[in-house]
């Protein structure tokens, strides 16, 4: 290759690279959001199920497993958090900036964030905030994201959240039903030691959810969270991150917690760790839930939750023999009594039970002592 043109190639690399990791633009001060004309309880489901496919796929654990967007506390439709829990992207359908000069650009904003906003495409548009993220990566996940928003069943008017449950939509979406407060179960046996923080991470979303539907306050959350971002965006923007902190201080701490109550107990694998503190966390009242959840170890409920912790891993350590026997069978009937073992146990179930099951297991009389943890669930 002639040196003349190397340069030229050489050249053309730099002034690329440059503009590519050039300084964003900021966001106006005057920036202001208006509610588009469609719904905000409409939420586009599928086109939210193939974001969080996207999302997935490139590493970022799901905070609302249900999928169903409109998460309370954070008023936005999807959050979507990396593991090792350094970045966040919240997503909000049904808004739209006032100048219409930002829609389709990357900006930036004061306290580590970017924003990014769609043109109205297909019967959607969103927002995507992203916290903590350098500009190019920002950048690939908007190319990914736009890229999956096709021409499919989902661009029909009409659709929206309140029909993803019906029959017929298992073959257009294979969304998950919205889990009850009392039973989160949704996480894999097969999950990595290294995962625990991030699926605890959802495992609250789902927590959060439920508890706050629970309380009635999910109708009023969706309409005050679409005014604070019309009101005042720039402070909406900066309690995301906070409320993430929050979050991935709780998803952080409380692993470690799990590992000093259930030291040297060898019935659960990393996964059904997992499952076992989403079940247990089920069992917390609401207020409990809220919050640990919204104010993480900074929480007044925090050491309440640990002392209902040490006391569930000393009843749960008992019948160490039962559980380990029932987590080698991947019958989901097995798996179900499993489930329901771990969540009578975050609850009410008794010494007199306990100790029959133990007394079972104990002497390898393993049907009766499945038959005993069987009664009441």
């Amino acid at each position: 290759m002639p040196s003349s043109t190397l340069k030229a190639v050489c050249l053309g690399l730099i002034l690329w690279v440059g503009r590519a990791n050039a300084a964003l633009l900021p966001l106006p001060l005057a920036f202001s959001y208006e509610q588009v004309s469609f719904p905000n309880s409409a939420v586009p489901v599928t086109v939210l199920a193939d974001f969080s496919r996207v999302m997935t796929t490139e590493g970022y654990v799901v905070l609302d497993s249900s999928n169903t967007g409109n998460i309370p506390v954070f008023g936005v439709d999807q959050v979507y958090s990396d593991p090792l829990s350094r970045q966040a992207v919240f997503l909000k359908f049904d808004l739209e900036p006032t100048d219409r000069m930002l829609v389709g650009e990357l900006r930036s904003v004061p306290g580590d964030i970017l924003v990014y906003h769609s043109e109205r495409r297909r019967g959607s548009q969103y927002a995507l905030v992203f916290y903590r993220f350098e500009p190019e990566r920002a950048r690939q996940l908007v190319s990914l994201l736009r890229n999956s928003v096709t021409a499919r069943a989902y661009d029909i008017p009409g659709i929206n959240k309140a029909h993803a449950s019906e029959p017929g939509c298992a073959a257009c979406g294979g969304l998950p039903q919205v889990q009850r407060l009392g039973g989160i179960n949704h996480l894999n046996d097969n999950l990595k030691a290294n995962q625990l923080g991030g699926n605890l991470s959802t495992c609250a979303g789902d927590l959060l959810k439920g508890a706050w539907a629970s309380t009635g306050g999910a109708v009023s959350a969706i309409a005050s969270a679409t005014v604070q971002f019309t009101e005042n965006p720039a402070a909406s923007f900066k309690k995301l991150g906070q409320m993430m902190e929050q979050m991935w201080k709780f998803a952080s701490h409380f692993p470690s917690e799990i590992k000093r109550v259930w030291q040297g107990f060898s019935g659960l694998d990393s996964g059904m760790q997992a499952q076992v503190a989403c079940e247990f966390l089920g069992s917390l009242g609401t207020d409990v839930v809220l919050g640990i959840v919204t104010a993480g170890v900074a929480s007044v409920k925090w050491p309440l939750l640990l002392a209902k912790l040490e006391k569930f891993a000393q009843k749960l350590k008992r019948l160490d023999k039962l559980m380990s026997y029932l987590s080698k069978s991947a019958d989901q009937a097995v798996q179900k009594l499993r489930q329901g073992v771990f969540r009578r146990l975050a609850g009410e179930m008794d010494e007199t039970q306990i100790n029959a099951i133990k007394s079972f297991s104990d002497r390898d009389l393993m049907d009766i002592a499945v038959g005993a943890a069987s009664c009441g669930i």
